[in-house]
């Protein structure tokens, strides 16, 4: 796993800003009750952005989009011998067991301080 954050911040103007991604490797999922059927996550990549403008009356104005690039999550049982007769979908000759997108986000708010 790594994780990979660049900040901006302007105190003087009221602005912030962050570009944030993060990386997930390959890791085993679920243990089979068979030899060398267990189930694997393929790596992926998220990407999220935040934005926030602050005025010195305490109102600010805020963004955040998370998820951008949308990865799908694969999940997938290893290619080998067992696997030659399956006909189903596959991702670099593994058998992918289940896609999964979570989707994009974004939020957009107004804060007042007291």
């Amino acid at each position: 796993m790594a994780n990979l954050s660049l900040l901006f911040k302007d105190t003087k103007r009221g602005w912030e800003g962050q570009i944030a991604g993060s990386y997930t490797g390959k890791r085993l999922s679920d243990i089979s009750n068979w030899y060398d059927d267990d189930v694997w996550e393929n790596g992926y990549f998220q990407l999220d952005v935040s934005a926030e403008k602050s005025w010195k009356n305490g109102v600010s104005v805020f963004a955040k989009a998370s998820n951008l690039l949308d990865t799908p999550l694969l999940r997938f049982i290893q290619n080998g011998p067992h696997t030659e007769g399956v006909s189903s979908e596959r991702h670099d000759g593994n058998v992918i067991e289940r896609k999964e997108w979570h989707g994009q986000s974004l939020m957009v708010g107004v804060r007042y301080k007291l």
